[in-house]
């Protein structure tokens, strides 16, 4: 939860790149959608042993491994990714509170007052030699 970048490729030759719902809000929105950090990285637990960093459009939210299930509350004015790819998670609807296995993670909208406007990325590109 402080400065990263993650690229998951299904397999070890690199020629698949998965793209997730969470990248681009299910091609609703650019790549930097989630924008700039409000809080700064967290070391130590938000609630029951979780994690979480707000941003200007967002929060991730994250269970580290040995906390075992645990539920939290989150403030008004946030919801779940409206996506494709996991719609039981990313079903767009409002949430109070989220309840996450140790070692997952989710990523919340934060659904008023978006601070850029959404426009659909170009879709990535891959070239092979």
């Amino acid at each position: 939860m402080d400065d990263g970048y993650f690229d998951f490729s299904p397999d070890s030759t690199y020629d698949n790149i998965a793209w997730f719902d969470e990248y681009d809000l299910a091609g609703q929105a650019s790549t930097d959608w989630l924008g700039s950090a409000i809080d700064p990285p967290q070391y130590s637990a938000w609630q029951n042993g979780v994690y979480r960093r707000r941003f200007q459009n967002g929060m991730a939210i994250v269970n580290p491994k040995g906390n075992g299930t645990q539920t939290v509350r989150i403030e008004e004015g946030y919801s779940r990714i409206a996506g494709s790819q996991d719609p039981a998670v990313n079903n767009g609807q409002q949430v109070d509170t989220v309840t996450l296995k140790e070692r997952d993670g989710i990523i919340l909208v934060r659904t008023e007052g978006l601070t850029e406007p959404t426009k659909r990325p170009n879709p990535p590109t891959l070239t092979a030699e």
